[in-house]
């Protein structure tokens, strides 16, 4: 008993589920207004209701094959008497992410047509040159009277009546049936070309825009359209300038100085039929003053943006970015950089972006490094495009107007995880420690192909360092702008020596280079060097009666030397680099009692 009432249950649970079936609800239904041939359906269909988004469509079968949307009402008129079966479709659904209805319903009605005692249609006749022959067909069987407006501005009574075109043109021509106690009115086209077309009808017209110097002109007359002809428009132009463009509808042009022109634009509609044919069948003009006045100047800024990788940073970064201007000191015949300015980026990822404005023309480099008070996600200062080094960064011309997308791509650090420490001091000159420490300078961790892979800077003592440096071969690098740096030697990580804490440097008046001993390094007092920038052939004077025999030897900015050779002090010496790439180069002449290195750039 207890299993009979359970199912039971379920049966009217189910009931009251196919019940609410919302398709159950939906109920489609329509009434109809007569007036003789004329019917106006309103749809009166009962649709379900549902929370979830719903849409429903109703189309009408009228039954003379003719289709129509109530929405929610329709009309329709019968041409012909007679009982037609008028037949509305209704569609539903209910969609949603959990539920899918779809429902359809039909209703039916049927309709006794008689025509009005008026009723009449339109039947013609072209005899040819523009001549028409009209009829009217009486089809509600009443005595009628006939009036016709043939659509060109004559009418005319009785049936048939005759007429003829004298224009192309497309006309309506309408017919009025009275009689019977009513009025019927019909309609029929007829277009007419008699190879002229009507220019009283049409108008030249063109518009233009632009800013400056340069201006678009499109051709705006009037385009008619003929069935039995292809009425083209081809436009001709004097701009007012002296120079003029024929058959081009859409042009530009640009004007070299600033002032009002008189522009004359002249269109001819042509019979373009034929790919050859172009006949002219109308031609008028169409004149307006254009005004021209010099574009503003393009603002004086120097931009770009600093982009880094995504991929191992993924929080936005602000920087410092330095503006660099290039000059040239003529006593020392070398380059000499300067920074003029600098700023600090709003927070960007990943990239941020930066401007300089009000520049004055010159030759510049742009640097940036992570913004102090920002944690540095191991990004070593770059200059533009991607170097870490001012010696080798890329230079633009600024000539005072936009000079844009100087972008900077930072270099990456490699993280860094071993048994190595690398450590030292730079000092100014022969001192060292707490009294000449040079202060904040930046310091180059590289590889053994002299790629960067880490920087820190120096601090209050001029005291350096890096941890955690694995197996490997490194050199250390001092840079700062307009100084020569000679790295440090190879410094093996591994195999037993884990450990350099006394890399140290000096950092004179135009040079930093390992701190030595045994030679004497006599700054600006052994020689110079002519032309700088050069071609290649490079001279070299000797100053202040240094004797003997000199080493010369030539390096890249990585160090790699790629010129050696014995020189005799004695006398003017010349070498030729002029089998090197353009770029900047280092010079080390070194006699018994001293030495010097001159920066050379080589075009």
């Amino acid at each position: 008993m207890k299993k009979l009432s359970l199912t039971l249950l379920s049966v009217l649970i189910a009931m009251v589920g196919f019940s609410q079936s919302p398709c159950s609800q939906l109920n489609a239904s329509f009434t109809l207004t007569q007036n003789i041939n004329a019917v106006t359906l309103t749809n009166t269909s009962t649709l379900p209701t549902s929370t979830n988004p719903s849409g429903s469509y109703a189309t009408i079968d009228w039954g003379d094959n003719n289709w129509g949307n109530p929405n929610p009402t329709a009309n329709h008129t019968y041409a012909n008497p007679g009982t037609y079966n008028i037949t509305m479709y209704v569609s539903w659904w209910d969609s949603s992410s959990t539920t899918q209805n779809y429902c359809t319903d039909t209703a039916y009605q049927t309709v006794n047509i008689s025509l009005p005692p008026c009723n009449a249609s339109i039947s013609s006749i072209n005899n040819g040159n523009g001549s028409y022959t009209f009829t009217a067909n009486n089809l509600g069987g009443g005595t009628n009277t006939y009036f016709w407006d043939f659509g060109d501005g004559s009418t005319g009574t009785g049936s048939p009546a005759s007429h003829t075109y004298t224009a192309s043109g497309n006309y309506t021509v309408t017919l009025t049936s009275s009689g019977s106690g009513c009025t019927d009115t019909s309609t029929t086209p007829i277009t007419y070309w008699n190879g002229q077309i009507n220019c009283s009808s049409l108008q030249a017209s063109f518009s233009h825009n632009g800013s400056g110097y340069t201006h678009i002109f499109y051709n705006t007359s009037t385009s008619p359209s003929y069935p039995y002809v292809n009425v083209g428009r081809l436009a001709s132009w004097d701009f007012g300038d002296g120079t003029t463009a024929t058959d081009q509808n859409y042009l530009s042009h640009t004007y070299t100085n600033p002032g009002t022109y008189t522009v004359i634009m002249t269109n001819n509609w042509v019979d373009s039929s034929t790919f050859y044919n172009n006949t002219v069948l109308c031609t008028k003009t169409d004149t307006q003053q254009v005004t021209i006045t010099p574009p503003p100047p393009p603002a004086n800024l120097i931009s770009g943006s600093i982009v880094y990788d995504s991929l191992l940073i993924n929080n936005p970064v602000s920087f410092k970015v330095w503006l660099i201007q290039q000059g040239y000191d003529s006593t020392a015949m070398s380059i000499t950089l300067t920074a003029v300015d600098s700023m600090i980026t709003n927070p960007g990822y990943p990239w941020a972006d930066y401007q300089f404005n009000n520049i004055a023309n010159g030759t510049y480099y742009v640097k940036a490094r992570v913004a102090p008070g920002t944690t540095n996600p191991g990004l070593i200062p770059t200059y533009h495009q991607s170097t870490a080094t001012w010696s080798n960064a890329t230079s633009f011309y600024h000539n005072g107007g936009s000079t844009i997308n100087k972008h900077i791509f930072m270099i990456s650090g490699t993280p860094t995880s071993g048994p190595g420490f690398i450590g030292g001091n730079v000092s100014q000159g022969a001192g060292k420690g707490t009294n000449t420490g040079i202060v904040n300078l930046l310091i180059l961790l590289r590889d053994a192909s002299a790629n960067v892979i880490a920087a820190t800077y120096t601090d209050a003592n001029g005291d350096y360092s890096f941890g955690s440096i694995p197996a490997g071969t490194y050199t250390i690098y001092p840079e700062e702008m307009n100084y020569q740096t000679t790295p440090s030697a190879s410094l093996a990580i591994g195999a037993g020596v884990n450990v350099y804490n006394t890399v140290n440097f000096e950092k004179n008046s135009k040079t930093i280079k390992p701190k030595t001993t045994g030679i004497k390094d006599v700054v600006n007092n052994v020689f110079s060097i002519y032309p700088n920038p050069s071609k290649g052939i490079v001279n070299i004077q000797w100053k202040n009666g240094i004797s003997g025999e000199a080493n010369a030897v030539v390096t890249d900015i990585a160090g790699r030397i790629v010129y050696q050779h014995s020189l005799n002090t004695n006398a003017k010496a010349v070498i030729n680099l002029t089998g090197l790439n353009a770029g900047v180069y280092f010079l080390k002449v070194q006699t018994e009692k001293a030495q010097h290195t001159e920066r050379i750039v080589i075009e």
